[in-house]
């Protein structure tokens, strides 16, 4: 993005451009000094043609939040024209996935799978199965006479 002093919020930084920002919408009945947007958030929408639309199998999610900070909406435009891909949205208009399109797998959500009730998630095994085929196709695989020509060694 060409932003060499790009920074969060939380850093408390005095860079022009920071891209990462806090939460803007409030969260009823949130705890005191606790995160401010916290537990399941419905109307999460995937973008179809995104690997998250594939992962999920349709376009709307409910996730779990446990944060302070969101993506900078002033950005946003911007995070598109570096080529990242758009993947999903919250139910404010809020970015809450991309991913880089030119990368095996590289989905960074603002939500954090780890909470959900369903698991394993549907990300998280998307992202297990992803690697497993990158090694079977770069480690090759040791038969017989792999096995006993490096015993021999």
């Amino acid at each position: 993005m060409g932003l060499a002093d790009a920074d969060t919020a939380e850093n408390g930084s005095d860079s022009k451009h920071i891209v990462i920002t806090p939460v803007l919408c409030a969260v009823p009945n949130r705890n005191p000094g606790g995160p401010k947007l916290v537990g399941p958030i419905a109307g999460i929408h995937m973008e179809p043609g995104t690997t998250l639309h594939s992962i999920y199998g349709g376009a709307e999610a409910v996730e779990e939040h446990f944060c302070n900070y969101e993506v900078n909406p002033e950005y946003v435009e911007r995070f598109k024209r570096a080529g990242m891909r758009l993947a999903a949205w919250g139910p404010q208009g809020e970015l809450k996935a991309f991913e880089l399109p030119t990368h095996r797998f590289f989905v960074a959500m603002l939500y954090q799978p780890q909470r959900a009730q369903r698991q394993p998630h549907p990300v998280t095994t998307a992202f297990v199965k992803a690697a497993a085929e990158f090694a079977e196709k770069q480690v090759p695989r040791l038969g017989p006479a792999s096995a006993s020509s490096q015993q021999r060694a």
